[in-house]
């Protein structure tokens, strides 16, 4: 199981364990670069499957070297979800990474029929929280940084634009659908008030 790259032999991932750390450090390397692509205008649910992707892998990951292999895996032959593995790892709904996830987890649930680029607005300082928080637990449970030094850039996550008003929605997409999404805008922003610590969101004023 060894691969020979540019003249170096690199051993693969061996473990489960180490098997999922490397899936989970690569769906996250790739959210980080669908975001930073500011032409696709899918880039939010992108970031949000492949983000909660990432953190359900490197939640197994851990959850396996603590409690081992079998701790993953249902009675029927399939592995935990990523609000199962939360829980198991995170104890409280109150713990602002868990919290963090869960946002961004229902951006992710809405992906099949309700995200317009407007929510990127409200969701930036979310997902700028989520990409800290995935970065300080990855080094913390593998010992390792998931992006090279030179990668550094591709952190950088911004707003600025104030969000839309329910009348520009609605004149836009219809007054039913318009009003829905403000009022999951006006739900995020209220999230966000509510929880001023940077484990749920960075806001960037």
């Amino acid at each position: 199981n060894q691969q020979l790259t540019q003249g170096t032999t690199l051993a693969a991932p061996q473990s489960l364990a180490e098997r999922l750390f490397a899936k989970a450090q690569e769906n996250f390397v790739l959210a980080l670069e669908l975001y930073n692509r500011p032409s696709l205008l899918n880039r939010l649910e992108s970031f949000a499957m492949l983000h909660c992707t990432a953190w359900e892998q490197l939640l197994k990951g851990k959850l396996i070297l603590d409690r081992g292999d079998a701790f993953i895996f249902k009675k029927d032959g399939r592995t935990k979800g990523l609000a199962e593995c939360c829980e198991a790892e995170f104890k409280k709904p109150s713990h602002r990474i868990w919290k963090n996830i869960d946002a961004i987890a229902e951006l992710r649930n809405m992906s099949t029929h309700l995200i317009m680029p407007e929510l990127g607005v409200v969701y930036s300082p979310l997902f700028q929280a989520g990409v800290v928080n995935f970065l300080k637990t990855f080094k913390a449970w593998t010992g390792k940084e998931p992006l090279p030094a030179h990668a550094v850039g591709l952190l950088s996550l911004t707003t600025g634009t104030k969000s839309p008003s329910a009348v520009d929605l609605s004149v836009k997409y219809g007054r039913e659908l318009g009003e829905q999404v403000a009022a999951i805008i006006d739900q995020v922003n209220f999230k966000i008030e509510a929880d001023q610590h940077p484990e749920f969101a960075i806001v960037v004023k």
